[in-house]
């Protein structure tokens, strides 16, 4: 008898072990971006362990990206009733955490529709190369540990590609969402959202400034567009000689959104060339016959 029970437990903890070694990891998919979902961890298991909080009962959401973005994740929601954690996790039931986030920064995230605000947790900007992870919602275990939550997920909105026009008259910045110069995301970015460097470096022009910005088709911006064209007036005759700096960036994190209210981080440079530098390498490229006279002349050209 005391064999046969022996028997039976160690089988249920052989059950055990490999259903949480083999079992699903994720209660939920994250299919696209951006993502919200309301639930609850009430009643859930307590499956994912964490490294800096006393952690409780949870809810796992799996993501696949295939490409490095940069993200923002945040129960910041009136629906948030209890002390929520994040945590990020790079392979199922992972032992330590990529990230862990225990309440968030109030500038980013309307915590005071959360009672008591400290409810509300928030990974603000999170750089994650291509892969798979698990978003894990959980609870903090020594206040209020249980209830009901909403979930967002989204990736900040970077700059894709930039270049100035062969004349200096513009610079067309691509960006991969639309961007607003609100949070709320409305209305299209001004001049006051941008901040410019310019070093001469003993070059023709002695000063560049912005004049405008429109789209690509030179109609001012309304909000929502994805390519945008910064006018500028460079000082004297219009045009550079090739060897001045110019750099173009977010004023701060409250510049530039998409429309989820995420803002492009304020070190992300919309434009920084130094033109002559940038020709000297494309002439390097042709002479080694990595590219042709063609190529050679229209890369120039866009520069």
């Amino acid at each position: 008898m005391t064999l046969k029970f022996r028997i039976i437990i160690n089988v249920l903890l052989i059950q055990f072990s490999l259903g949480h070694l083999f079992g699903q990891c994720e209660d939920f998919t994250i299919n696209n971006l951006p993502y919200s979902h309301v639930f609850n961890n009430t009643g859930q298991g307590n499956e994912w362990g964490l490294n800096l909080y006393p952690d409780s009962r949870d809810v796992a959401y799996k993501l696949v990206l295939t490409e490095s973005r940069t993200l923002f994740i945040d129960t910041c929601d009136s629906i948030t009733d209890f002390d929520t954690i994040l945590a990020i996790k790079d392979t199922c039931f992972a032992v330590e955490s990529e990230t862990e986030a225990d309440d968030s920064d109030a500038n980013f995230c309307p915590e005071a529709s959360v009672e008591p605000s400290t409810y509300a947790s928030g990974i603000d900007s999170l750089p994650l190369s291509a892969g798979t992870y698990y978003i894990i919602v959980d609870g903090y275990g020594t206040t209020q540990p249980e209830g009901d939550y909403k979930l967002a997920v989204g990736a900040l909105p970077e700059i894709d590609t930039s270049y100035i026009a062969s004349d200096d008259s513009y610079i067309e910045v691509v960006f991969t969402d639309p961007i607003y110069t609100n949070s709320n995301g409305t209305g299209g970015i001004q001049i006051n959202d941008l901040e410019i460097d310019f070093s001469q470096n003993g070059g023709n022009a002695t000063n560049v400034e912005i004049s405008n910005i429109t789209n690509t088709s030179g109609v001012g911006v309304i909000g929502g567009e994805d390519t945008i064209r910064i006018n500028i007036a460079v000082t004297p005759n219009g045009q550079s000689s090739g060897v001045e700096t110019l750099t173009i960036r977010p004023v701060n994190r409250n510049s530039i959104f998409n429309k989820l209210g995420s803002s492009i981080n304020v070190d992300k440079r919309l434009f920084k060339e130094d033109i002559q530098a940038s020709q000297a390498h494309v002439e390097m490229l042709f002479r080694q016959k990595i590219i042709s006279f063609k190529i050679k002349n229209k890369i120039i050209w866009g520069l």
